[in-house]
Parts: structure tokens; C-alpha cells; sequence
């Protein structure tokens, strides 16, 4: 990334962008540690504000530097009151709650949120000016609750608010002949065979059991079964064939950014023409890509990094960010729209497209 104007640094207040980033990171760390963490359940004051509860729940005082900081550039202190009405509405979850699954080590279960649990309800929300992240917090005033696939001890797949809002608009947009890899709970691929507009609902599922398990126990109880066929493949092989054209494609086949950036970067490469495509929690995952891209920025133009700091790789964050570097050692830049251009993320979703497979 070259700079062709000493000047341009401070005209796009680079220390700002890079301070920004700093604070998403902050963020992000702190929420991971409430919601990994066995105190959950907030308290209320006489005006309904949790967030003094929240704090305590995390261990952070009022007074702690760089909390108003915190609190001005990401909206910390934001939680929001659910409407339980809204989600119970939902018809996926009004036809699963009449389905009892007990099969072997397979269990489908009901789980809760506590009165006043504060959890992540939806995708992030990014400001397009200094790039500050906001991660959408709320909670129910009742307890909620929802339906959750157990295997064994361990949960392998929840029907919960942030799935259910994170995939509003993708189902939306779903039309013609749709293409879904990951099977999940089955959510996307019946809620969009309700959709006139959708013609058919082929998904790809590389997990056998969970596939029996599905079409025995779920498939059965959905109207438009006959819209949906499953295909028990590796999604990753799939996507290579040259035949395979769909209308519409979702990929939903990771848990959370960290493990799913690897398979964004992988099925971005094998992008379609005349098909429409949809990544879960796609926000985030550009939102990681944007800062890695700011961290090498960083690196380059104040800590004085070359190619040799690039080399070696001890992680897959460390292996993408090489690449990353290699990729864009030789931009250049005139002026600040152009840098803030390359940081947007039609600009990313581009230059990921010449990314190494790994």
C-alpha cells in the first residue's frame, strides 16, 4: 500500500481508523467474555437501563479509561427489549415445537433464555465513515424459548433470534431454483419452499446421520417437501462442478466468523454467473477482512514492517493476512477516497476473489 502524498495520512485521519479498529476489537473481546461467562442474567434499574449490570457482570467499572470512548464509537451501551411475540410467530418454530426427536445419542430439545439474559440478535451494523462496529444486544423480559438439536452432551444446531434475523433478508432474496450449503436445522430450506417464487431447494449436506436424521424427523412434517431434495456431498466439492447452475445460492456451513472466514474466502472463489449469493453473517466476515487490512496498513506505515514480517504464518488469520499482504503490497493511493473505496465491501469481496486457496 503506497501513499503517494505525505499528507494524505493525516487528511484521512488515519490515526482515527486505526484508533476505530482498536475499539471494535475491545468490543467484540469484552461481549465474547459476557457471553462465554456464567453470569448472563442482567439487572434493570428504576428506568430500564441494564447496562450498568452489564458492566458489573464483566467486571469493568464506570470509571474505566476509555469506556466513553468505547461507548461513543460502538454503541456499547445499547441493549434492547425483544418482543417475544415477534419470534414465537415464527412459522418454523411454531411447526418444530409440535416435533419430539429422540434417536440414539440425537435429542431435540428445548432451551431458554432467562429473563433478562442479553445475547446477540442479529448481524453487526458498521458506520461507512470511520468503520465502527455495533453488535446488535438485546433481551427478553420472559423467559424464551427455543428449540435446540443435541447430540450426545453438546449442541449441534439452535434455532435462535440471531439465526432467525440473520437469514431475513437471504430468504427474501431467495428465488427460482436455490442452492443451500449446510443443512442445519433444516430453517432456510423451509422457509424458503414456502416462497412461491422459489421453484426448488437442493441441499448440500456432507453429514450422513444428520441427513437421515432430518428427512425421518423433520422433512416429513414440512408442506412444500416436495420442493426439497438433500444431496449428501462435501459442499466444498460440489461447488467445483461445472454443471451445477442454480438461481440462487446460500452458504451457511460455519458457526461463527473465526471458523468460517476460511470457507468464505474458499466458496467466493467458485462464484457463478447468473447465480445470486448470499453468505451467513457475511457483515462480519468482511468486517474481519477490513480489519486485517487495516492492521497491515498500520503495520507498514508506523511499525515499519516488510516483506520478511510476512512470511511466516503460525495461524490461519496469520496465512490470510500474508496473503492479503502479498496481494495489495503494490496499491497505490492518491487521495483518501480511494483508500476508503478499497476498504468498502464491494472493494473486498473483489479482492478476495485472488486470494490463495488454503
Amino acid at each position: 500500500m503506497k501513499f503517494y502524498f505525505p499528507s494524505l495520512l493525516d487528511e484521512m485521519n488515519a490515526e482515527k481508523l486505526l484508533d476505530t479498529k482498536e475499539l471494535n476489537i475491545s468490543s467484540v473481546e469484552i461481549l465474547s467474555s459476557y457471553l462465554n461467562s456464567d453470569e448472563r442474567v442482567l439487572s434493570s434499574d428504576n428506568k430500564g437501563n441494564v447496562f450498568p449490570s452489564f458492566l458489573e457482570n464483566v467486571g469493568i467499572n464506570e470509571d474505566t479509561e476509555g469506556l466513553e470512548e468505547l461507548i461513543t464509537i460502538t454503541d456499547f451501551n445499547k441493549f434492547e427489549e425483544l418482543d417475544k411475540k415477534e419470534y414465537i410467530s415464527n412459522p418454523y418454530l411454531k411447526l418444530i415445537s409440535k416435533i419430539h426427536i429422540s434417536k440414539n445419542k440425537w435429542k431435540l430439545m428445548s432451551l431458554f433464555y432467562e429473563p433478562f439474559e442479553a445475547f446477540v440478535y442479529d448481524e453487526i451494523k458498521v458506520d461507512p465513515k470511520f468503520y465502527s462496529e455495533h453488535t446488535p444486544m438485546g433481551y427478553f423480559k420472559e423467559k424464551f424459548i427455543y428449540p435446540a438439536l443435541i447430540e450426545g452432551d453438546a449442541i449441534w444446531m439452535s434455532l435462535i433470534p440471531h439465526e432467525i434475523n440473520t437469514m431475513k433478508a437471504p430468504i427474501n432474496r431467495a428465488t427460482g431454483d436455490v442452492l443451500v450449503l449446510g443443512l442445519g436445522l433444516g430453517y432456510f430450506a423451509y422457509m424458503v419452499s414456502l416462497k412461491k417464487e422459489v421453484k426448488s431447494v437442493t441441499v448440500i449436506e456432507k453429514d450422513k446421520i444428520v441427513i437421515e436424521l432430518f428427512k425421518s424427523e423433520l422433512l416429513p412434517h414440512f408442506e412444500n417437501k416436495t420442493k426439497i431434495k438433500i444431496i449428501e456431498e462435501d459442499a466444498r466439492e460440489y461447488v467445483k462442478k461445472d454443471d451445477v447452475h442454480y438461481d440462487y445460492c446460500f452458504v451457511d456451513i460455519w458457526h461463527n466468523v473465526h471458523d468460517g472466514l476460511p470457507h468464505y474466502l474458499y466458496f467466493k472463489k467458485y462464484e457463478k454467473e447468473n447465480t445470486a449469493y448470499d453468505y451467513w453473517i457475511e457483515t462480519s466476515l468482511l468486517a474481519m477482512l477490513r480489519r486485517y487490512l487495516l492492521t497491515i496498513f498500520e503495520e507498514l506505515h508506523y511499525h515499519g514492517y516488510t516483506d520478511e514480517n510476512y512470511k511466516v504464518a503460525e495461524n490461519e488469520d496469520d496465512k490470510i493476512i500474508n496473503d492479503l499482504y502479498f496481494l495489495t503490497k503494490d496499491y497505490e493511493f492518491n487521495n483518501t477516497n480511494e483508500f476508503h473505496k478499497f476498504l468498502s465491501d464491494e472493494s473486498i469481496k473483489k479482492l478476495i476473489t485472488y486470494l490463495k486457496i488454503h
